[in-house]
């Protein structure tokens, strides 16, 4: 037994300790953030494309170019040539450039068409060569013939690599948010098959940036964006920023009232914010499975952080998919674990996006969170997954793999956030 005088001892030694540990942790963090800052690569593709920076110059300067009409011949075709090797800083001026034409011609077919182009170009190849060359892999292909286990471990170590290490939250932001001036281009990523009906989805960060207004910031739907939608062709916009508080709640308004200008463009937005999503606070002992599931539609009807088409009869038409999930997935358990009713809105939600692109028709679709590379990537890769379930075959493990580290490493130089790199595990799970 310690004596009162001993024990007094004890406690100041370990009060210093803890002192002592703080200031060394302070000093280490001070010591990595500045390091970061000083030796750190540039951010995204600009660090990594360096050769495809040099092939634009070359292009560029083997050509007399008015760079102040975008569409010269010369120009349209450096454009194209630079899209389709996809180099960040010239990216950035492009992109500039073709703002200043659209705001002086929005109905000139040629800007249209070419920013139909833009947000359907496959940048698959740039990223392969990006987690080839970080992760020192000789041929990213390779993971397609891995089984189930050694998938899964092939995320998760890599996902540790980068979360614990280097790149973890390497990203200074800009003051005002424009992802595109930042080098994150939109791509194609694969096709949703629905009988006689074929669905393009497209990964893009949110189609808005942030601009000064009568001293308030203000977000505004980004003029390529709009020019997609002047196609013509029904485009479904599955939103997860947050509807209803925050930064988020301004660019969901301004995506949302899209709606009104074009009657081709479907928005939706879901939950991935709240604890109800995470099954937690009020919602963390709710283990009985039908009251879950009232629980999810009444969320669904009610919620602000949920909007759906005004044709979309929630109740009616989503609570069988919420039946057929639990059947499927979890045989009809009475009682879901946290985890099992987390994976069972993110199963849900993957349906809901099938329902809407076969009930509205779409030709294209993307989901964005802000800037997605986590909510959004991470959704991606579940949809996919879920929509070739029934044949496993088809699931495309490489594109598992881009999507789990590509769009974070390539723009914002850092992992996938643990919670949502998590969530996506959970369901790859039951999936692949």
């Amino acid at each position: 037994m310690i004596n009162p005088v001993s024990a007094k001892s004890y406690d100041i030694v370990q009060l210093v300790n803890q002192y002592v540990s703080a200031i060394a942790h302070i000093f280490n963090s001070a010591i990595q953030f500045l390091s970061r800052q000083i030796f750190r690569p540039e951010p995204g593709f600009r660090f990594y494309r360096n050769s495809f920076y040099q092939e634009f110059q070359s292009l560029m300067q083997s050509k007399i170019i008015d760079t102040s009409t975008v569409f010269s011949d010369e120009l349209k075709l450096a454009a194209i040539k630079f899209i389709e090797k996809a180099d960040k800083s010239n990216y950035e001026i492009f992109t500039k450039v073709l703002r200043q034409d659209l705001i002086k011609e929005p109905e000139n077919k040629d800007l249209q068409d070419l920013c139909c182009t833009i947000y359907k170009q496959n940048l698959f190849p740039s990223y392969q060569r990006l987690l080839e060359n970080e992760f020192k892999i000789k041929n990213l292909d390779q993971v397609k013939s891995f089984s189930k286990e050694k998938f899964l471990s092939f995320l998760d170590s890599h996902y540790n690599f980068l979360a614990n290490g280097w790149f973890y939250n390497n990203h200074l932001g800009p003051k005002y948010y424009d992802p595109r001036l930042e080098g994150d281009l939109p791509s194609h990523l694969y096709y949703l098959n629905f009988n006689d009906q074929k669905v393009e989805v497209i990964r893009t960060p949110n189609a808005t940036f942030d601009d000064h207004f009568l001293g308030k910031t203000v977000s505004t739907v980004v003029p390529e964006f709009q020019s997609l939608l002047k196609s013509g062709q029904t485009h479904l916009y599955i939103n997860l920023m947050v509807s209803s508080w925050g930064s988020e709640k301004r660019r969901t308004e301004a995506l949302a009232n899209l709606a009104e200008k074009f009657p081709n463009f479907i928005f939706c937005s879901l939950d991935k914010d709240t604890s109800f999503y995470s099954q937690s606070k009020s919602f963390a002992d709710v283990s009985d499975a039908q009251l879950f599931k009232k629980s999810f539609i009444n969320r669904m009807i009610e919620n602000e952080n949920f909007i759906f088409p005004k044709n979309i009869d929630v109740k009616s038409q989503f609570s069988p998919i919420l039946e057929q999930i639990h059947q499927e997935f979890f045989s009809g358990k009475t009682s879901l674990s946290v985890q099992e009713r987390k994976v069972f809105i993110e199963l849900c939600y993957s349906k809901i996006i099938e329902i809407l692109c076969v009930s509205s028709q779409a030709k294209t679709l993307n989901i964005s969170c802000k800037s997605t590379v986590d909510r959004g990537a991470s959704q991606l890769a579940m949809l996919h997954a879920f929509h070739n379930r029934d044949n496993k075959e088809l699931i495309d493990k490489k594109l598992l793999s881009i999507l789990a580290f590509g769009p974070a490493l390539g723009n914002q130089n850092r992992a996938m956030l643990p919670e949502r790199f998590s969530s996506m595990i959970a369901s790859l799970k039951h999936l692949i």
